[in-house]
């Protein structure tokens, strides 16, 4: 087929004509049939990566359907407002849909994003490095939209490098519809990849919290549940906190400004900033700072013992908890008001004194005093917090 033809047939920019190649004459596929779909391809189009650059980046299956998902959320919110997404599995595989625009050729160059500054995605890779890695797995990845159909391959046996073959259907799909063909991922990942759809989960919320990046002037949803141990990032899962953050969680959380790295995963250097979004949604809800005193109870890191007629609070965060290791970096504003609250001595807010010791507990006892024993390791933040000053 002759270039120019290809280019209008596609709708491709003409800058972008150079990465389409007519379908060479020795090619394996030329038609096929998925169930009453029929697929006429004529032309290849260059992605631009090679098979080893998308196996470093060390996705796995729930890296690579992230992906897929979140490209479908944020293209019905964008559009109508909220993010949903259909999932379903059938006799060919598992298919993503979505309502949108439908997605263009030129959306699947590397580096290429045309996303909101708000949205999911941010890489220009995800859907791409996505679909190579099924391929890896012997996995098909086709995308109809409209009436065009871009399936992915691996071309040139030698240095094998990602292609999508471009081709027409002859049936019609409203937006952007992907199958990842023989892919059958069990119901319990389906059913907790993204945080509306994990009933157990989303049913258990116990506050929402919108906050805005410096970057990005959009207010987005910080989530805290009252379920233990998974963690979500713009409403879809990254994983079990324990496995993802090297430490297992109270709460599970689902939070918005935040970056994975390029292979979806939390890096050591990033764990501050992670802590820091955290201690955003205690700041921000009350209701997320009152369950987390008695979570704090519960686990013994937040103890009041009883001397004579008198009480004395002892801090001991378990750094092996993920919010006790929170407390290495933030101190939360108003959580002291929501521990004095659940202890029933709000009025006494100005007898309150952070000590480091058994002695200063007991001179601060003597002086009428209610001590906070702290370890000075912990975050500056527990400052706020007058020290003990024996006078």
């Amino acid at each position: 087929m002759d270039k120019n033809i290809t280019v209008s047939k596609y709708d491709i920019p003409e800058n972008l004509n150079h990465f389409t190649l007519p379908l060479p004459k020795d090619f394996k596929i030329f038609n096929e049939k998925i169930g009453d779909i029929t697929i006429n391809y004529d032309s290849l189009f260059i992605i631009g990566i090679t098979k080893d650059y998308v196996l470093k980046r060390n996705f796995d299956e729930l890296k690579a359907l992230r992906e897929f998902i979140q490209n479908a959320l944020d293209e019905n919110e964008l559009l109508y407002g909220r993010p949903f997404v259909e999932i379903k599995k059938d006799l060919y595989g598992i298919w993503i849909i979505d309502k949108g625009r439908g997605i263009k050729i030129q959306d699947l160059l590397i580096g290429i994003s045309n996303k909101e500054c708000w949205m999911r995605g941010y890489y220009g890779e995800g859907l791409k490095i996505a679909a190579g890695y099924f391929l890896s797995l012997n996995k098909p990845v086709y995308i109809f939209t409209h009436d065009n159909v871009f399936r992915f391959i691996y071309y040139n046996e030698e240095n094998p490098k990602l292609y999508v073959i471009l081709g027409k259907s002859n049936k019609k799909f409203e937006g952007t519809n992907i199958l990842i063909k023989d892919y059958y991922p069990s119901d319990e990942i389906l059913n907790k990849i993204v945080i509306f759809n994990n009933k157990e989960v989303y049913e258990r919320k116990i506050d929402e919290v919108y906050i805005e990046s410096e970057e990005c002037k959009v207010p987005k949803p910080y989530t805290i549940y009252d379920y233990p141990n998974l963690f979500y990032v713009r409403n879809i899962l990254v994983g079990e906190t324990s496995k993802v953050a090297r430490r297992r969680s109270l709460f599970s959380y689902d939070v918005w400004w935040f970056r994975l790295d390029v292979s979806r995963e939390f890096m050591s250097y990033s764990m501050p900033d992670l802590f820091k979004e955290i201690s955003k949604i205690f700041e921000l809800s009350e209701k997320a700072r009152d369950k987390l005193v008695e979570k704090l109870i519960e686990s013994g890191m937040l103890k009041v013992k009883k001397i004579n007629d008198k009480i004395s609070i002892h801090f001991n965060p378990i750094f092996a908890i993920f919010e006790g290791h929170l407390f290495v970096y933030h101190f939360p504003k108003g959580l002291l008001n929501s521990i004095l609250k659940y202890l029933n001595i709000e009025n006494k807010k100005d007898l309150i004194v952070r000590i480091g010791n058994e002695e200063e507990e007991k001179k601060a006892l003597e002086k009428g005093f209610i001590p906070f024993l702290v370890s000075e390791e912990l975050s500056e933040e527990f400052r706020i917090i007058p020290k003990f000053v024996e006078k």
